[in-house]
Parts: C-alpha cells; sequence; structure tokens
C-alpha cells in the first residue's frame, strides 16, 4: 500500500539460470571414469525435465556431450536407449538421473557405456597342406585359444567339432593364441599367424583363420 504523500516499496529475487552439462562416454575399461583417453559416444539423444516440469531434448555432439541452460532447482535426465548405437552396455551412472542445477553454476552428468564386440574363428585340418580352406576339410576340435582383450583380461575357450570357437570381448585390439600343445602331435601351420591381433568392432564381429597340416602330407 503505498501512503498519501508517501513512497511504498517492492523488492523481488531472483535466481538466474544455471547450466548442465553431461557427457555418454564409451567407458573402455568399465570403470566410469571419464578419462581423457575414452571418447564420447555422438548422437545419443537425451530428455531433460527442468524443476518447473519442462521438458526439452538434446543430442550429444562428437564427444559425446550435451549443456543446456535451465531454471535452477531439481532436473531429471533420461536417456532414450534406442539412440545408444548397438554393442554398448552400461557400465555406470544412473538412468534416469536427477541433478541439483544452482544458480548461474555449473552441474554435471556422466553415464558410461561399455563397447563390446566378438571374436570367432576356425581351425582346420588342412588336408592337401595348400592353405587354403577348401569346404571338404574338417576343422581341429578341442584346440585350446588364449584370447585377450584390450584391457588385458584372458579368455580361454576351445573349438568344438567343427574346429569352431566364439568369445564375446570388449571393443578393440584382441590377441588370439592357440595353444599347440592341445593340437594332435605333428601338425604343421600352413596358414594364419599365432598369436594374431585382430580389432574387434563396437556390435560387431572380428574373424580369424588358421589352417595345420596333419602328418605325412607332403
Amino acid at each position: 500500500e503505498v501512503p498519501a504523500d508517501g513512497t511504498g516499496s517492492d523488492l523481488d529475487g531472483f535466481v538466474g539460470p544455471g547450466t548442465l552439462i553431461g557427457r555418454i562416454v564409451s567407458d573402455t575399461n568399465g570403470d566410469c571414469v571419464n578419462d581423457p583417453e575414452e571418447s564420447g559416444i555422438p548422437g545419443v539423444e537425451v530428455v531433460i525435465t527442468d524443476s518447473q516440469n519442462q521438458k526439452y531434448t538434446v543430442t550429444t555432439d562428437e564427444s559425446g556431450i550435451y549443456s543446456i541452460r535451465l531454471p535452477a532447482g531439481e532436473a531429471t535426465t533420461d536417456i532414450t536407449e534406442s539412440t545408444i548405437p548397438d554393442g554398448y552396455n552400461r557400465s555406470g551412472g544412473d538412468d534416469p538421473s536427477t541433478v541439483e542445477v544452482p544458480g548461474v553454476g555449473i552441474v554435471q552428468d556422466l553415464d558410461c557405456y561399455q563397447p563390446e564386440g566378438n571374436i570367432e574363428g576356425i581351425i582346420w585340418n588342412d588336408l592337401d597342406g595348400d592353405g587354403e580352406y577348401d569346404p571338404n576339410e574338417p576343422g581341429i576340435p578341442n584346440v585350446e585359444i588364449v584370447i585377450t582383450d584390450i584391457n588385458g583380461d584372458t579368455y580361454t575357450v576351445t573349438t568344438d567339432t567343427n574346429g569352431y570357437y566364439s568369445q564375446s570381448v570388449i571393443a578393440g585390439p584382441t590377441t588370439v593364441d592357440i595353444e599347440e600343445s592341445t593340437l594332435l602331435e605333428g601338425f604343421v601351420r600352413t596358414y594364419g599367424t599365432d598369436p594374431t591381433v585382430v580389432d574387434v568392432p563396437t556390435g560387431g564381429t572380428a574373424s580369424d583363420l588358421d589352417g595345420y597340416m596333419p602328418p605325412g602330407v607332403l
């Protein structure tokens, strides 16, 4: 109320908007730490709901980063999982997650997905010793292979009756090492190298092929 021959006064306070910065990481080592050598995942959609219940959709850039200015208060981030590329499995972070956006400040959010792929191979009995995998040539069963992924984790697999083996691993350079002591005595390599390194793609499959000539083939 303004008094007669006097002055009325009013006072209003406002908190400025803050900034939410998030990153979705290709978490190769699975520790969900924003390591500088780990790339981000681009093209991922994130739905953000601010403290006023307004919704926004943002998309990660080439570094897996998104950023938006929001009113101060509680905000929710919700990743649209269908926009995560095939071959990635969550390794850290919550989804959806809730963050507190400060007035005229920055809050950060981190989500991690580990890239996975598959390595498969065949070890075959090169009956004619020509180093070519012919349709009539059988696989060699019960051969052990030690597979070492990009993080140094190892897996031991054994060929089946067709000489075939397969293993899911973290995507990246992967070493395949045949335990030659598990081959039948007298077999000689005719194709492939051992050990060998293959690059396992995210959401895909890398292949290896090894041939061994049985004893007595000239």
